[in-house]
């Protein structure tokens, strides 16, 4: 059988960091990954990144070469992406749909939840603020894990959205004895 396809993307999942455009340089990029995350075993021909044109910055990560190689065998024009970076610009064009808040310094808070981890993303009039992957299995370590994120970035739990994709429904009333602004 003989298929063919008009375009092929590979999502990649693993340690993800995030550079201003501006700043972004492609022979700096596995010295910046080492730095981020100096446990992980990373080579310049592993390393890839993601232009994240609407934030204005880059998604560093890393893939095997090896498994590179094999899948552009099957598919030489495949598009390498981030998971992180799929979720990360998703958020961005929710915040972009949203109305504009009635209070300028109001901040939104997207988290999305997978088997073992979560992504979080804070936004300010659009504009990043900050975003990070939690590995967290449970609902008990994914609350406390959140809430420590929340009071780190001194968001108000009033006044500060919080937009959650995938969460289970005894994490949602966990978080709704300490969040007000939850959808």
């Amino acid at each position: 059988m003989d298929y063919r396809f008009q375009s092929v993307e590979f999502v990649a999942e693993g340690p993800a960091t995030i550079v201003p455009l501006e700043h972004f340089n492609k022979s700096d990029m596995l010295a910046f990954y080492r730095l981020c995350f100096p446990g992980q075993q990373a080579s310049v021909a592993d390393m890839q990144y993601q232009i994240l044109s609407s934030l204005e910055a880059v998604m560093i990560f890393s893939l095997d070469g090896d498994i590179l190689r094999v899948v552009q065998e099957c598919y030489p024009d495949v598009k390498v992406c981030c998971a992180d970076a799929q979720k990360l610009e998703q958020f961005a064009s929710q915040q972009e749909k949203r109305p504009a808040p009635e209070e300028a310094e109001q901040r939104d808070a997207y988290v999305s939840f997978d088997e073992k981890s979560f992504f979080i993303a804070v936004f300010r009039r659009n504009k990043l603020q900050y975003a990070a992957s939690q590995e967290a299995s449970n609902d008990n370590d994914r609350a406390f894990l959140l809430l420590g994120i929340w009071k780190a970035l001194e968001l108000h739990p009033q006044k500060d959205a919080l937009h959650l994709e995938g969460a289970t429904k005894e994490l949602k009333k966990t978080l709704a004895e300490y969040l007000l602004n939850i959808d």
